[in-house]
């Protein structure tokens, strides 16, 4: 194509005579406007509440800034995802980082987000975000003063219910030493905080704060129900009481056993629920669950006699009792069964079927 050729086709394409942009942006849509929905632009940013909080300012949202009135710091949030209120609760105290452990600080105060704004929480909302509170006393502290956490906080351990003298019940808290190797306690009476002794196996003593009473408690029982108690019994052999030593176990279904002793000739017995008494060498009460009954059965007596049948035939034909029981069992057995497992079963049923004569004729087994 030649130059002036050239000309006249560019010129019947106006499009190829404007600039083509590089790439397409926001200003090339067809929806944008130059002039802003809205007359006059924010002079600042506004934060959320929870962002005022975050970045430790405070004074706007309904927040105030807080000064501690004894040691003078100015006081911090701390967000806590709450599951009893079911949000955020947000709580400012005091955050002290070189002040002594003896200082004393403000209480701390309780906030939560409505509507946009921070407000205090309610008196009823603190309580059911503490729920049920049964400690009114401080934390003790080590007061071992060889311990290296010698003045400083005790770690709770578990808490018992015990029994008083007069049947009312109360909890006593163990505080253990947090430092290694180290096993000194202390017991607290809640919610008080009385300090308790601890006298034996579930008995504490201590002193009330209000009454200045001693206080005691028992080594608490299982109630002992008649299903418990054993029943009263005579020795089989001298007529005597038997006396429960130790029990009930249960033995059986729905039985409960107790192991006795007779008063008078100290002989040991094994009582159950029911009445039933027997010696401690014969106390098993085993009930029958199945398996090969007692004796041997007509089936049985017949394989064995023909056993001993076949094997005293196969000895008088070769002279030897060597392959006896394998030419016996094939005959019983037949050819199917292995001839491994018919000699076992074989003579597994003649050692039985022995035992049981000699048993039967009340001979004792030759060794």
């Amino acid at each position: 194509m030649e130059p002036n050729q050239q000309l006249a086709s560019s010129a019947l394409r106006p499009e190829a005579t404007a600039p083509q942009p590089r790439s397409r942006t926001w200003r090339n849509s067809t929806t944008f406007q130059e002039k802003p929905p809205f007359e006059v632009l924010p002079a600042n940013r506004v934060n959320s509440p929870a962002r005022q909080i975050t970045h430790g300012r405070a004074g706007q949202h309904g927040l105030s800034k807080e000064v501690c009135g004894s040691c003078g710091g100015t006081r911090s949030f701390r967000v806590y995802p709450s599951k009893r209120l079911g949000q955020n609760v947000w709580i400012r105290r005091c955050t002290p980082t070189k002040s002594a452990l003896s200082m004393e600080h403000d209480p701390p105060t309780y906030w939560w987000e409505k509507d946009g704004r921070f407000e205090a929480l309610p008196a009823q909302a603190v309580k059911k975000l503490h729920g049920e509170i049964r400690r009114q006393f401080s934390t003790p502290e080590c007061q071992i003063p060889e311990c290296p956490r010698h003045g400083q906080k005790m770690a709770r351990a578990y808490v018992v219910r015990l029994t008083q003298k007069n049947g009312e019940r109360v909890n006593v808290a163990l505080y253990r030493c947090r430092a290694p190797w180290r096993d000194h306690t202390e017991y607290r009476v809640l919610p008080r905080g009385e300090l308790a002794t601890r006298v034996g196996l579930g008995q504490y003593s201590w002193t009330d704060s209000i009454t200045a009473v001693v206080i005691e408690t028992v080594r608490g029982k299982r109630p002992l129900t008649p299903r418990r108690a054993m029943p009263a019994s005579q020795c089989p052999n001298c007529a005597g009481a038997l006396l429960q030593v130790v029990g009930p176990w249960k033995t059986g279904a729905k039985h409960r056993r107790w192991r006795a002793e007779c008063a008078t000739c100290h002989k040991v017995y094994r009582v159950r629920d029911d009445g039933e008494i027997r010696e401690r060498k014969d106390s098993k009460w085993r009930k029958a669950g199945g398996g090969r009954p007692l004796g041997m059965g007509k089936d049985t007596k017949e394989e064995a006699q023909q056993l001993e049948r076949h094997i005293y035939d196969f000895e008088n034909m070769h002279g030897t009792k060597r392959g006896a029981m394998v030419y016996a069992s094939r005959k019983v057995y037949g050819p199917t069964l292995e001839s491994r497992k018919a000699v076992q079963r074989g003579n597994k049923t003649l050692s039985r079927y022995r035992a049981f004569q000699v048993k039967k004729m009340g001979q004792k087994p030759t060794t």
